[in-house]
């Protein structure tokens, strides 16, 4: 009999008391973090060659854009998809053609002569990579004992940290010592070790024919593209000033809300009724969206002050961000140990508290500090996110029936892709808006009364030397508001976060002595 991690479709309940030996799920298990690290890499190494990929193909500023848009999108409205393609091809199937593709693709990418199969590359490698992560994230829980659920989780929460932190460090090392295209080619060897090895471990299972509901996914995918077309250009076409903007909101809104009447009354909705009856999982896409944009927040904007205001390179803006992944690395295998003896909700309270104290210390920042806040707050994060994500992870599918565990690890990971671009895209805006007001603060008090060298007589003796001395003043009214700004960002993640704690008061406690998969495997018969 085989293990149900590998044949997820299977109706039988009780085969989850089977598992591989081992050996053989230490080995499932790396594969599927290697996968899933070589995906999640791809939504932030590229960011950093985008210049010379600019120059390269001659595109302009807002064509280069769309290498990082066409992929964000095309993997967000794939993702939804997840539960049918499994059904349709199996699992194991459906996580080799995934592989297959991506890598392919981003082999395209790297040989990409203009603009237009770039975009078209990009596009193929968000549609095949959209389906890597909930399927890895379902492989690694259900191929692990129950008692190894929170180390499995713990092994795969490694490899969602390491992403983001390392995407930006690597692409800008292989750009400045290889070549931007080097960004993409590194794909392909990993790729094909990961293909290889998942086409021998990995059992064949069967695919249960599944009809998809095509009206439901037509209408959230659109929303999906719409929304995140309109959050990756709202900033350059100034928001609601554009009426490009307005109606992709419109559009988005329009589209959700058809969504959600259409999957109470549909008769087989795309994403079933049953995963949105469950309170844990939709209390924890609630918090992987707040968690995710926490995080991918904090590490972008606090990159960009490091950059702007205190004059770090990129790859060194990178380096402050190792405290926090290492802090992260350190904290994830004991939380992973103490979710045996400790409820899993007071664990993501204790994470969520400190992360908010992480943001309590950086809204302190000021222009005068040195790096030693900056990595006393990355620690304490790092510390807070590592308590955070592996109850969550385990909290959204630990009460899951089975056969539903790939499309709840689909809403998670369509809850971390909106996560961080609806911050992210909020935060952006907030500090062009904040900048423009504490200027015109800043700068009506910088008068001849407040400040006697802008006598205008004393600027008559500096002659040309005293529009240079505006200039410096004027600079460090930027500089003052753009720190303005960057503190207000902090001040509100501090209050995001910590609103989200009594939520987890909504929760069902999870526990890992497969008591809840032999209840779930009862009432399936």
């Amino acid at each position: 009999m085989k293990p149900l991690a590998l044949r997820p479709n299977a109706c039988r309940m009780q085969d989850i008391q089977e598992y591989l030996p081992r050996p053989q799920r230490v080995a499932v298990m790396f594969i599927v973090v290697i996968a899933s690290v070589m995906q999640i890499l791809d939504t932030t190494i590229a960011n950093v060659a985008l210049p010379h990929m600019q120059s390269a193909l001659g595109a302009s500023q807002e064509q280069i854009s769309w290498v990082i848009t066409s992929y964000i999108v095309a993997t967000a409205i794939t993702i939804p998809a997840t539960g049918f393609l499994e059904g349709w091809l199996g699992r194991r199937n459906l996580f080799l053609m995934s592989i297959a593709g991506f890598t392919i693709s981003s082999a395209l990418c790297g040989i990409a002569g203009s603009m237009s199969m770039m975009i078209a590359a990009r596009v193929l490698q968000g549609v095949f990579g959209a389906a890597i992560m909930p399927l890895g994230q379902s492989i690694l829980f259900d191929v692990a004992k129950p008692e190894e659920r929170p180390q499995s989780m713990a092994i795969w929460g490694l490899g969602l940290m390491i992403g983001p932190v390392c995407g930006p460090l690597l692409g800008g090392w292989l750009t400045e010592n290889f070549s931007w295209r080097w960004v993409f080619f590194i794909n392909v060897p990993i790729g094909i070790m990961v293909l290889v090895s998942a086409a021998s471990l990995l059992d064949r299972g069967k695919a249960v024919f599944r009809v998809l509901d095509w009206r439901g996914y037509a209408m959230i995918a659109i929303g999906i593209a719409s929304f995140q077309l309109a959050l990756d250009r709202g900033t350059e076409n100034d928001w609601f000033d554009s009426v490009e903007i307005i109606v992709e909101f419109g559009i988005a809104a329009a589209a959700f809300w058809m969504f959600t009447v259409h999957t109470m009354t549909a008769k087989a909705p795309l994403i079933a009724r049953d995963v949105l009856k469950d309170r844990n999982i939709l209390i924890a896409c609630v918090l992987t969206i707040i968690i995710s944009g926490s995080m991918m927040a904090g590490a972008t904007f606090l990159s960009l002050m490091l950059q702007s205001l205190f004059g770090y390179g990129t790859i060194d803006a990178g380096l402050m961000a190792a405290p926090r992944g290492l802090a992260m690395a350190i904290c994830m295998p004991l939380v992973s140990r103490l979710m045996a003896f400790v409820d899993s909700r007071i664990m993501i309270a204790l994470g969520l508290s400190l992360v908010t104290v992480g943001f309590v210390i950086m809204s302190g920042f000021s222009l005068q500090m040195d790096n030693h806040l900056v990595i006393i707050a990355g620690v304490i994060q790092g510390l807070g996110f590592g308590f955070v994500m592996i109850p969550t992870n385990l909290l959204a599918l630990s009460t899951l029936n089975a056969i539903y565990r790939t499309e709840g690890a689909s809403l998670m990971s369509l809850a971390r892709s909106i996560g961080g671009s609806v911050v992210i895209a909020l935060g952006t805006a907030s500090v062009a808006r904040t900048v423009q007001i504490s200027h015109n603060d800043i700068g009506a008090n910088v008068t001849p009364e407040t400040m006697p060298m802008l006598n205008a007589g004393l600027f008559e003796q500096l002659g040309i030397r005293g529009e240079a001395v505006m200039g410096m003043i004027n600079m460090e009214v930027n500089r003052q508001s753009l720190m303005i700004a960057y503190i207000d960002i902090f001040w509100v993640m501090i209050w995001v976060t910590a609103v989200t704690v009594p939520m987890l008061f909504f929760t069902r406690k999870i526990v890992f002595d497969g008591s809840q998969d032999r209840q779930m495997a009862a009432d399936a018969h």
